[in-house]
């Protein structure tokens, strides 16, 4: 195994992997709240069964939940490598390009939801 020499260098490289983790889990669980938003309100919008909405949602809350946490595991263990290849600011990017795109379309979703007859 290689051992990695503890700088001042490295140290801030764990310190904003993690910073960079940590909120990019709270920007997860924002995101995961707009598409079960979103998602209600298309299945409020097509008109389905009303008593079916609560056994919906418990799906929509536990799907997003068990995905949220996948995410989250996989990402520390993705930054956590790219502090040694060197490679964490992409990755930091990576995400946050991928966050963003995912919360745009669930506000665009929600809006056309609302918006469309």
């Amino acid at each position: 195994m290689q051992e990695q020499r503890l700088t001042g260098r490295t140290i801030a490289r764990y310190l904003a992997a993690y910073a960079g983790w940590l909120a990019h889990c709270a920007a997860g669980i924002a995101i995961c709240i707009l598409w079960q938003q979103t998602l209600l309100l298309l299945y409020t919008r097509a008109g389905w069964n009303k008593y079916g909405a609560s056994a919906y949602n418990n799906l929509i809350v536990i799907v997003l939940v068990l995905g949220w946490l996948a995410l989250c595991v996989g990402t520390e263990a993705w930054y956590r490598h790219g502090i040694a290849n060197g490679t964490i600011g992409r990755r930091l990017l990576r995400v946050t390009l991928i966050e963003v795109a995912a919360a745009a379309l669930a506000a665009v979703g929600g809006w056309l939801v609302v918006a469309l007859p």
